[in-house]
């Protein structure tokens, strides 16, 4: 590792690195390095002209300063180091207040103070906050905008963590290098899936998220590395969430994107550097730069590695809309993906003769010898048994289809597209496969109490572990189903008072 890589990092106390430089002087600043009377009025000039911006197309602006980690935990630098109580953002802070403008920025440095006790904001070996100090400066914007834009504010009863190992910035100067445990936030029902990603590496990156079920909000956020934290919560808050990494905005992209809310974030020790959005690159040219020097990555996703999970009251939306269309086979089907845990094709082999009072036998796949006991809930009974009224059947007869009418393996992507895809996506659910629906039997399985290799057994499948983390946060709320048949009566109940319902 080069000389000058190492001579970035500061050991600090308790295994805490802190940058010593990289080419802002954060040690200047946090000993009391001052901005000059230039510097504040440049930024007063900017962020001024960024509400002017923001306003003349209809959007609130909102200027996010990320604290530094020396700031959060002070009391972990070496005994040679001191934090100055006046720096930098709390001199842009006072030349605001004192010029009267309409300015503001929000550091939320006393919210990850107050809650540091709970577990670390700030990375030990890395320079950003952590996934949870990224959720209490989340939750400190959606309080700064709360009478002013509409979002679906996310608590922490909808947040669970995965506990991963990452070498973060400062920890790979070293040599050799250092990692951590961290806690990888995740949210219990995130519904905020990515619809575009231009794939271009740091500064230049941008990405676009949707989701169906929040506000139709549409936000813009601009910013630093600090900015991903972030993105693991903004999708499931705003309608459409499109982030690019710069620290300065060009007119094309509000332009484009027309949106409610402007959200820029600059890390603290970054105050040095005043940006300049006139005179920077428009964002076709910063990508069209940023590729020729390949800089490029594969697709990103906000909540990294994940399953998609259709919640029951989502299952039972799509299973109304196909019996209001007169589907019973076609709700038949979907009870049997979300609410047995069945593939495609165990759906198409399942027979009459493998339905039992409390069970299903389902034949073994790809030739394999085991057939798999799967209970059954009396609502996906009561569906097969409606659906036997209509066509009767039994024994060695398909459940779905009539061996002499053809539907089989080759018709199962038409009947995906005729009815299942138009129904799901008409709840917001996105891009979620057939397939995908397992992961409902898995949760509900799971808070029933079933441990998980019982669920692989039944599903055919490993169960992952992020399903396991998330089904425990749920089981461990008041209100949590206690049983899979309660979760889904109680979601055909809500539909009926709501007049979505079927009755059945």
């Amino acid at each position: 590792m080069p000389v000058d890589e190492r001579d970035k990092v500061l050991e600090g106390r308790d295994g805490f690195l802190f940058l010593i430089d990289d080419g802002t002087a954060p040690p200047g600043q946090q000993v009391g390095r001052q901005l000059t009377d230039a510097q504040l009025e440049e930024w007063r000039v900017l962020l001024e002209g960024r509400m002017e911006r923001a306003a003349a197309i209809g959007a609130q602006y909102l200027f996010v300063v990320a604290p530094d980690t020396r700031s959060v935990y002070p009391e972990m630098l070496p005994s040679r180091y001191r934090t100055a109580a006046r720096r930098p953002v709390h001199q842009l802070i006072e030349h605001l207040e004192s010029c009267g403008s309409p300015a503001s920025v929000l550091y939320p440095v006393d919210e990850l103070i107050a809650h540091k006790c709970k577990q670390p904001v700030c990375e030990r070996v890395g320079t950003h906050w952590t996934d949870f100090g990224a959720f209490i400066a989340y939750r400190a914007i959606l309080e700064a905008l709360a009478d002013s834009v509409a979002g679906r504010v996310l608590t922490e009863r909808d947040i669970y963590y995965m506990d991963g190992v990452s070498g973060m910035d400062l920890g790979g100067k070293l040599d050799p290098p250092r990692t951590e445990t961290v806690r990888a936030a995740r949210v219990v029902h995130n519904a905020g899936h990515p619809v575009y990603d231009n794939c271009v590496f740091s500064t230049g990156s941008l990405i676009a998220t949707t989701c169906g079920v929040a506000p139709p909000t549409r936000c813009i956020l601009f910013g630093d590395s600090y900015m991903y934290g972030l993105l693991k919560f903004f999708p499931d808050t705003f309608g459409r969430v499109v982030f690019a990494h710069r620290a300065s905005i060009p007119e094309d992209l509000l332009e484009a994107e027309r949106p409610n809310l402007v959200l820029s974030v600059m890390a603290e020790r970054d105050l040095v550097r005043v940006p300049q959005d006139i005179a920077g690159p428009k964002q076709g040219e910063l990508e069209q730069q940023r590729r020729a020097a390949r800089a490029v990555r594969g697709p990103y996703a906000p909540q990294g590695t994940r399953i998609n999970l259709a919640t029951v009251a989502q299952v039972e939306a799509v299973r109304a809309r196909m019996l209001a269309a007169g589907g019973v086979c076609d709700a038949t089907i979907v009870s049997l993906l979300a609410y047995a845990g069945l593939g495609s094709r165990d759906v198409l082999t399942l027979r009459w003769r493998d339905v039992g009072g409390d069970h299903l036998h389902v034949p073994p796949r790809g030739g394999g010898d085991r057939v798999r006991r799967v209970p059954l809930w009396p609502s996906v009974t009561g569906d097969l048994r409606r659906w036997q009224e209509e066509r009767p059947a039994a024994g060695t007869a398909h459940v779905i289809y009539d061996d002499g009418e053809g539907w089989g393996v080759s018709y199962w992507g038409d009947w995906r597209e005729r009815c299942y895809t138009p129904a799901v996506r008409s709840i917001g659910l996105g891009r979620l496969a057939p397939w995908g629906l397992h992961n409902t039997y898995v949760h509900l399985r799971l808070i029933e109490g079933a441990r998980p290799a019982e669920v692989a057994a039944e599903i055919g499948t490993p169960v992952h572990d992020y399903a396991v983390a998330r089904a425990a946060v749920v089981a461990g709320g008041d209100c949590a189903p206690r049983s899979g048949e309660a979760a889904i009566q109680a979601a055909r109940a809500a539909l009926d008072a709501s007049g979505s319902g079927t009755g059945r």
